[in-house]
């Protein structure tokens, strides 16, 4: 591919023409996103459906905890009926559901919503991304 694409700028160049335009930079942007798989769309749904998931699994702790201290409400603790959060930071947190909820929550716990927002996000990127791309021709 690279070849390719020294061989359109020295093309250019030899022309007079401009090397690379929007159009040709957003061809090119394309071309090489999809050069193998652009026809087959049971491929690229398969990438997106197994990137989906290891992005869900690897990134699903840090979500866990971040939907935690965001909705987490002061709490009475001690017998003065102080009231103090649960969750004083995020390595707190993370160390706290760990402890409270074990490994499986902290992991698991929402990866299934998680993971069919993402599928829907990257189903309309996957299906949109093509249109728009060519939209821009000339």
């Amino acid at each position: 591919m690279a070849d390719f694409m020294r061989q359109r700028r020295q093309y250019a160049r030899d022309n007079g023409l401009p090397v690379e335009s929007s159009y040709e930079l957003s061809h090119l942007f394309f071309e090489f996103h999809n050069y193998e798989i652009k026809q087959r769309m049971t491929t690229r749904i398969t990438y997106l459906i197994l990137a989906n998931a290891i992005a869900t699994i690897l990134t699903n702790p840090f979500d866990v905890c971040l939907t935690k201290i965001a909705t987490q409400v002061p709490q009475y603790v001690g017998t003065q009926g102080e009231k103090a959060m649960k969750y004083r930071g995020f390595f707190n947190c993370l160390r706290t559901v760990y402890r409270e909820e074990g490994l499986k929550k902290l992991m698991l716990g929402g990866a299934h919503p998680r993971f069919m927002f993402n599928m829907l996000n990257g189903c309309m990127f996957l299906f949109l991304y093509d249109r728009f791309v060519f939209s821009m021709a000339p």
